[in-house]
């Protein structure tokens, strides 16, 4: 598995695979573009080695304060178990580290159990729930890393 920036010629891939993993709640293709013309750098995938997009994160630098955001970290079910989502997280913190970002939060559903451990793995903290982050019913934990520990 490679992990590899992302590119406009993934746009394609990349909405398929959020498709496969967000359902109705997917970036449009809209939306990834803008992240890979704006954030270029922050955006990530992991390819196999028939050149099929396992998994990507995307992020972000918030200003003026120089925070980092992770917006979406998606793996295709298929590829579950191989710490795709653990090893994309790890590049894209680095990234941001070299970007200067002190803190990266990001917002993770309160049922998943699976990303909520991933990311208290990579040091990230709950700071808060707040409730219908996305509209009524959809709640989301607040996660913080302290770029520093």
């Amino acid at each position: 598995m490679t992990i590899r920036p992302a590119a406009i010629a993934d746009l394609k891939s990349l909405l398929h695979l959020h498709r496969s993993v967000f359902g109705a709640a997917a970036f449009n293709a809209y939306v990834l573009r803008q992240q890979l013309d704006a954030f270029a750098d922050l955006q990530w995938v992991a390819e196999d080695s028939d050149g099929n997009l396992a998994g990507c994160i995307s992020g972000a630098i918030e200003q003026p304060t120089g925070s980092g955001w992770i917006w979406a970290l998606a793996v295709h079910p298929e590829y579950r178990g191989q710490r795709l989502g653990e090893r994309l997280s790890r590049q894209l913190l680095a990234t941001l580290a070299e970007y200067g970002s002190e803190h990266v939060r990001l917002t993770v559903s309160p049922g998943n159990r699976a990303a909520i451990r991933l990311y208290e793995r990579l040091g990230f903290e709950q700071q808060e729930v707040v409730t219908d982050y996305f509209g009524a019913g959809e709640d989301r934990i607040i996660m913080l890393h302290e770029m520093s520990k």
